[in-house]
């Protein structure tokens, strides 16, 4: 989010230390870097045309998303996949909405762990993007990526789909 507008960036993370993708999107220095990058500029300049450049530093606190693109959802992995259950939730961010699955911990509850994970990016998995009106048009390859991280900072409001209970007998 650059003063409203959005800058989409596409480019290479190096992981140093062979870190999962995840765990380097949420290190504690303020800058994500990326080489190989490609950037334009969203919102209010309609048919923006990408730039080539061969390395951007980006604020991790205003990212809105990441989609990684060579790396699978932790959770095909089950050494990586942290014990909880999978709740629905549709986030309203900062130009976006997504649907998809937040791992909870076990004994925790979506608000619970909405406002108590030490994280910046939360992991969603079985995403679905959408962009609010007016923001543009996303160039993403994949906007119903397997895995993505949101930006915890950019979230405006969570709402979680609660399974329906239908009473025996009414789909009869």
């Amino acid at each position: 989010d650059v003063g409203g507008s959005f800058l989409e960036v596409a480019g290479k993370v190096v992981l140093r230390h062979s870190r999962r993708f995840s765990d380097h999107a949420n290190l504690p220095e303020p800058m994500l870097d990326m080489d190989d990058a490609s950037i334009r500029m969203l919102g209010g300049r309609p048919g923006s045309v990408w730039e080539a450049v061969e390395n951007v530093s980006l604020n991790r606190d205003r990212i809105v998303i990441l989609i990684p693109h060579e790396e699978s959802d932790p959770t095909s992995n089950p050494d990586l996949m942290a014990a909880g259950r999978d709740v629905r939730v549709k986030l309203i961010c900062t130009g976006l909405q997504l649907t998809g699955f937040l791992r909870i911990p076990v004994r925790s509850t979506t608000t619970g762990f909405l406002h108590d994970a030490n994280s910046r990016f939360l992991a969603i998995t079985h995403a679905r993007i959408a962009v609010n009106p007016g923001w543009g048009n996303l160039d993403a390859p994949d906007l119903a990526p397997d895995f993505c991280l949101i930006n915890r900072q950019m979230i405006t409001g969570c709402i979680e789909s609660r399974t329906l209970i239908l009473p025996q007998g009414s789909l009869d």
